[in-house]
């Protein structure tokens, strides 16, 4: 189970915060998360390094400095930690491809590309040629542009996954609203594929349990085992597709055997079974 959208700023109250938050997502089970920056496309060029880095764990997993409350289970949780980093490009000017079609060092060096298309041109351009993982939109408001079937697919085909955050119905019923009917129909038209939920989180109070999303899932019209797949699954062929990216060049790319894989690369081969949240027969029918 991951969480692919904890926001990331350097400031030291944002960094407090996301110890706090990161601590969270551990006790309600969830086995990596990954750090988003969010910048503006016009000031992308800023940016000269990647800052994010991966908070300290102890020998337990557990993010130091937060001890987890539920001590009485800790010798159950042995499980590796992952973190991973990620940066968000905002997109407005659709005649820009802001360093996307082929990324620079900077893309390169964050685990995961995103882009937001602020309208219709700038969520074209991303579903067709820009080389991302994950195209986010803010589902919190009405959008300015119409989803369209053949732009979706277009993006599925190529392996981009889309993103449902759900904070923001945690904080106004208006932002609720907007989330449902968004989400509804972005799930008619990918038919639930490629498809990922996320937190968005900037705080721990932003966070909910797996089974609390999954029950949210059910008003985008997700059944249980599509919106299992939308925390597991999906999150990992983002993270392959991402991992492919930065060791290839032009199509040719570089094989490892299983057993060559380190410690911090073993979510490559796959998490395992006992990684997820196991659900009954009973409950693959939410919807």
């Amino acid at each position: 189970m991951m969480d692919l959208n904890v926001v990331w700023s350097p400031s030291p109250d944002a960094q407090a915060e996301l110890r706090s938050t990161v601590s969270l997502l551990q006790k309600l089970g969830y086995q990596g998360v990954c750090y988003n920056l969010v910048v503006d496309g016009k000031n992308v060029n800023v940016h000269k390094s990647n800052p994010i880095k991966p908070l300290p764990v102890d020998e337990s997993g557990d993010v130091q400095g937060f001890p987890h409350l539920l001590s009485q289970n800790k010798s159950k949780r042995t499980r590796q930690f992952y973190q991973f980093s990620r940066i968000t490009v905002i997109m407005s000017d659709h005649t820009k491809n802001y360093g996307l079609t082929n990324p620079s060092q900077f893309f390169s060096s964050f685990d995961i590309i995103a882009v937001q298309p602020m309208n219709e041109k700038a969520f074209q351009l991303a579903c067709s040629t820009l080389d991302i993982d994950i195209i986010s939109l803010d589902f919190s408001v009405r959008l300015p542009f119409y989803m369209r079937a053949p732009q979706i697919n277009a993006a599925v085909s190529r392996g981009v996954q889309f993103e449902i955050c759900y904070s923001c119905a945690i904080r106004d019923s208006e932002s609720r609203r907007h989330l449902i009917s968004n989400a509804s129909s972005l799930i008619r038209l990918t038919k639930g594929k490629n498809v990922i939920v996320s937190s968005q989180a900037q705080a721990a109070m932003d966070v909910r349990g797996p089974y609390d999303v999954l029950n949210l899932c059910s008003f985008f019209g997700m059944n249980a085992a599509i919106a299992r797949q939308a925390m597991t699954a999906a999150c990992q062929s983002a993270l392959s597709k991402a991992a492919a990216r930065r060791s290839s060049y032009r199509s040719v790319m570089s094989i490892e055997g299983r057993n060559e894989l380190g410690a911090s690369d073993s979510w490559k081969a796959g998490f395992g079974d006992d990684d997820f949240v196991s659900l009954s027969d009973n409950d693959m029918d939410m919807t």
